[in-house]
């Protein structure tokens, strides 16, 4: 459906916009003597007794019944106590934090929509103008019919509070209790008014739809509209997979940064973190991603930088949906003078007990010095080591150990003793897998083919132990993170977090070989994120500065972690080393199929080139190396995808390192390994973190550093925008632009207009195109529309407009490409073959982007495939070079911003 508002809806931020016009101004004299405060409204939704009133056992608990909200309000409450100094005592009036979480006995504590309300309501009149005032919020999301036409889809965004009921049978479409956007944007308004920086935070799904069939275990924070008896419009429109929005007037929200768990069309998912630990508990994607960068956040970091670094982290949790920031971006996060506390470890009865955990980026195996408090910090040594054993949240218990890990016994500790970590532990980089049929359920190891038994059987070589323990096979669906799919020999692959969201992948055949194969790109890409991620290695900074581009139609500028940008637009990057010191250098792409190319130092060749310099070696006294050619990249491979950048030092390298086996090249000649770097990558891709285990010392990493730069490629709103209309009647519709019949469920292009509109101009007569819509009666998003698309340009339309009619009558515009938009479902129809009709046909029925069905023809004979698992819009799907970048170049000029 199209959504052209942020998460908030376009209403909620206007008013914010309004707002922030007060900040600006002067404060009043009085005012501006008293001392700033901070205040944090932490809002967690888990229960919804009203709604578990309403619907069986079964449908409450696995529909309507979230675990993770709490757990989130807990996660942020102790960011902000612990890393920027709230207070944070209920029975202290000085305290800056009030939660409404659970559903407590205490009927004030609840988050309802009334105590919501009020508590919005206190923030907006304090006696004391505020610093800072922080409000978060976990739960479901919902979409309402918009009453004030304000939101160009026709849907307000609402939040759903503790008591939210389902409708009643005269109400006009409204939930009770339900926050809309417009409703929450006048009550941050008038927080706005009294505070220097309001930071509005929600991690809840703004969807109408819901994972398809995901095995993993994962809830989303969404309360289908349908669920509570509301019917919303479809209105899906002409307009593609990502949402473009911007605010009402266009203007900057200064002083307001508002965060979002998920675009207002996509879901919000919640799951146990951290991934694979003993410890994990039901988190917010999202709200776990956030914490963890605000516990890393240092004091001169803005929000941009801040949103940057939570993309990545988000992404390797969750492969799919990605959240969203607007507003003071460029503001340092809550300030300046907080400072990073020391993580402390103390004993508590028989347990060792780290003050510290996976929000601090600590995690299984890792080994921690703890010293004397009171020695000074300059001169201290080591007391002794400790090795975590179960990594929780921001408590962790431990082990004694020594400097290496190994166990070791230590008296009692008797007072708070700061840590310093000293060994970190890379990881599991097992990929456990399932394999279902094609109804989805676990298929029998005496039904697999014997090539696969004989993968998986016990074996004494090396490599097939490490294959093994590389690919265990999960004891449930649950506990997988990659499901191998089974249906009529056809064999595809998906991995965890996409969950539906994203496309399956299928092998070439069936074989062992092919099994295996795939399997290795999941992995080897999973662990990749991992390690980044798990910060083991320097983070890049301004000493190698790695610079990707990409030109979005005004010119070439800076891409930021978290944009999308359209196949086919320009990239380009820049290597400058400005560290004093050679360096070794190496840039992978990691596109949306799991595929890694190295495309520094080497280059990748034909078509899309990065053409830099052979070698790895960056010089001190080199200048910018800067890839020669713009490139271009189809959609072949379109989705979530990065640039992984890795930075050895050359001083430090026993040789040239050679890291090609990261692109899936076959392992080379054993060697000794250049560096430790090399050494623990090549374990985390060749299981050799499974069976001997991976661990790093920060030193003996010879100061490397890596860095990731995530974006998305995929096709956004796609129409026509303010082109003449050319009436064309009923009988002079074209009766014989096509050579084949289309399948008996597609609807004719060529039946659906009463109007025509075209596209064509003496500069560019190659772009035409034809817009055929009906139901002129019907609301503009309403309505049924075909873009129909000459690709190869070898329709010439008639100068003279009295010959138009005619010439469409007896087929004269050719159209290799097109697309039906209606309320009910999206089609892609393709000329592949060039032969003047369409032979293949993609429909996408829940505006996920995603195909849910295909009708293709072979030997004349329609045949079709439910969920193919491809993206409906593909222009990759054009076999010819020539017809993909012309049906490339046509799209972009389509593109509605």
């Amino acid at each position: 459906m199209k959504i052209a508002s942020r998460t908030l809806g376009r209403a909620a931020l206007a008013t914010l916009v309004v707002a922030t016009t007060a900040l600006t101004r002067p404060f009043q004299t009085e005012t501006a003597r008293r001392k700033p405060t901070r205040h944090a409204l932490l809002i967690g939704c888990t229960e919804y007794p009203e709604l578990a009133k309403a619907f069986d056992r079964a449908t409450y608990e696995q529909r309507i019944r979230l675990a993770g909200p709490a757990n989130d309000v807990e996660s942020i409450r102790e960011v902000l106590t612990t890393r920027f100094g709230f207070a944070t005592d209920p029975r202290d009036a000085a305290s800056e934090i009030t939660v409404l979480s659970g559903w407590p006995a205490d009927a004030a504590a609840r988050p309802t929509a009334a105590n919501i309300r009020a508590a919005l309501d206190r923030l907006a009149v304090l006696d004391t103008r505020a610093e800072l005032v922080f409000v978060f919020f976990a739960g479901h999301g919902s979409q309402v019919p918009d009453r004030d036409g304000d939101e160009p889809d026709g849907l307000d965004e609402a939040l759903m509070p503790a008591d939210v009921r389902t409708i009643e049978a005269n109400a006009r479409g409204e939930i009770p209790n339900a926050l809309t956007d417009d409703e929450l944007g006048r009550r941050l308004e008038a927080i706005a008014k009294h505070t220097d920086k309001l930071v509005f935070v929600a991690d809840a799904c703004h969807s109408g739809s819901t994972l398809r069939g995901a095995p993993f275990g994962v809830r989303t924070r969404n309360l289908a509209p349908e669920l509570l008896g509301v019917d919303v419009p479809h209105t899906r429109g002409a307009q593609g997979g990502d949402e473009r929005p911007t605010r009402a007037d266009g203007r900057a929200l200064a002083n307001v940064v508002c965060l979002y768990g998920a675009k207002s069309y996509q879901l919000a998912p919640e799951l146990a973190l951290p991934a694979q630990s003993d410890g994990a508990l039901p988190h917010g994607v999202f709200t776990f991603a956030l914490a963890s960068e605000l516990h890393d956040a240092k004091a001169d970091l803005s929000w941009r930088e801040l949103y940057s670094r939570l993309v990545c982290r988000y992404r390797v949790l969750w492969n799919a949906a990605s959240p969203d920031i607007e507003g003071s971006l460029d503001s340092a996060v809550f300030g300046t003078g907080f400072v990073a506390p020391e993580i402390r470890l103390r004993q508590d009865k028989n347990e060792l007990v780290l003050e510290g955990g996976a929000l601090h980026d600590l995690t299984n195996g890792d080994v921690l010095a703890y010293f004397d408090p009171d020695a000074p910090k300059e001169t201290r040594t080591p007391l002794g080591y400790v090795t975590i054993e179960k990594a929780g949240l921001s408590i962790s218990t431990c082990k004694p150990c020594d400097a290496e890990g190994r166990a070791a016994t230590t008296a009692k500790l008797t007072k708070r003793y700061p840590t310093s970590l000293v060994q970190r532990s890379v990881g599991a980089s097992s990929l456990p897998i399932a394999v279902v049929d094609g109804d989805g359920k676990a298929l029998p190891r005496e039904a697999w083919p014997e090539e696969w038994k004989r993968l998986f059987e016990p074996a004494s070589d090396d490599a097939a132990q490490r294959r093994q323990a590389l690919f265990p096979l999960a004891t449930s669906l649950t506990e997988a993170r990659c499901i191998v799919h089974v249906d009529d020999g056809v064999v595809a692959l998906e991995p965890f977090g996409g969950a539906g969201t994203v496309p399956r992948f299928t092998l070439s055949s069936s074989s062992a070989g092919a099994l295996d194969d795939g399997l290795r790109s999941i992995a080897r890409v999973q662990a990749l994120l991992r390690f980044v991620d798990a910060r083991i290695a320097r983070p890049l900074d301004e000493r190698v500065r790695i610079a990707c581009e990409v030109d979005g139609g005004a010119g070439f500028a800076p891409l930021q972690s978290g944009a999308t940008f359209v196949p086919g637009a320009p990239v380009r990057m820049t290597i400058e080393n400005r560290s004093g010191a050679d360096q070794f250098v190496f840039l992978f792409l990691v596109d949306g199929s799991y595929g890694v190319t190295q495309i520094f130092p080497t280059g990748m060749s034909d078509g899309g080139v990065f053409d830099f310099h052979p070698n790895a070696k960056v010089e001190a006294s080199d200048g910018p190396i800067v890839s020669k050619d713009d490139v271009r990249f189809d959609d072949s491979t379109s989705g979530n995808e990065y640039l992984l950048a890795i930075v050895i030092p050359a001083a430090g390298a026993k040789s040239v390192p050679n890291l090609d086996f990261l692109a899936g090249a076959k392992l080379r000649a054993v060697r000794k390994p250049s560096s430790e770097m090399e050494q623990v990558l090549l374990d985390l891709c060749d299981g050799g973190g499974v069976t001997r285990g991976i661990t790093s010392k920060g030193a003996a990493l010879n100061d490397a550093s890596m860095g990731l730069i995530a974006w998305r490629t995929s096709w956004g709103n796609v129409g026509l925008r303010g082109t003449p209309r050319l009436v064309v009647p009923a009988a002079a519709q074209p009766d014989g632009a096509r050579v084949r019949e289309l399948p008996s469920p597609v609807p004719d292009p060529w039946a659906v207009g009463e109007t025509v509109a075209w596209t064509a101009t003496t500069e560019t007569p190659d772009a035409l195109v034809l817009c055929a819509t009906d139901d002129a009666a019907l609301p503009e998003a309403q309505r049924r529309r075909w873009l129909l698309i000459d690709v190869d340009g070898d329709s010439k339309w008639p100068t003279a407009e009295a010959e138009r009619s005619a010439w469409l009558a007896r087929g004269g515009f050719d159209a290799e490409l097109a697309l039906y938009f209606a309320p009910e479902r999206d089609l892609a129809c393709y000329d592949l073959d060039g032969e003047h009709g369409f032979d293949r046909v993609l429909v996408d029925r829940d505006g996920d982007r995603l195909a849910d069905e295909q009708f293709e023809l072979r030997n004349g004979v329609w045949t079709t495939t439910a969920n193919p698992n491809k993206p409906w819009l593909q222009t990759s799907a054009f076999d010819d070079g020539a017809l993909r970048e012309a049906a490339t170049k046509k799209l972009r000029r389509l593109m509605v911003e």
